[in-house]
């Protein structure tokens, strides 16, 4: 079932050709204005240098967020209105593509996904 996104999140994504680790995305966040303390998680994505920042608030979204608009080299995207849906698992062997293109598009376009195949017990 889909579910939206929790509204306290933002993407973060830093274009700057270096790795930008954790302590150092912290040190941006922190040089920009945003209260630390109104952080709840910053969770590492699997793009190279692109983040989860998690608000304790809507309100602390919402000034943090405005602190960050004009930093250069870093984006920031509010997920308002994005849906993640999870596949767990289909009882027989499909493309991707497929997957995204006709059993997730009922959910509206597709914009990123991924396939892992891993065997749980009981799991042909």
């Amino acid at each position: 079932m889909p579910g939206s996104r929790d509204s306290t999140i933002v993407k973060l994504e830093f274009s700057s050709g270096v790795s930008v680790p954790p302590p150092q995305a912290f040190t941006v966040l922190k040089d920009n204005g945003v209260e630390i303390k109104e952080i709840e998680m910053l969770q590492a994505l699997e793009a190279r240098n692109t983040y989860d920042l998690k608000f304790k608030s809507d309100a602390a979204r919402v000034k943090g967020v405005s602190c960050l608009k004009g930093v250069e080299g870093l984006t920031v995207t509010p997920y308002d209105g994005s849906v993640t849906v999870t596949v767990l698992y289909l009882p027989f062997e499909v493309d991707q593509r497929l997957v995204a293109r006709v059993l997730l598009s009922d959910h509206g376009d597709t914009s990123k996904g991924h396939y892992y195949t891993a065997h749980a017990s009981g799991v042909p």
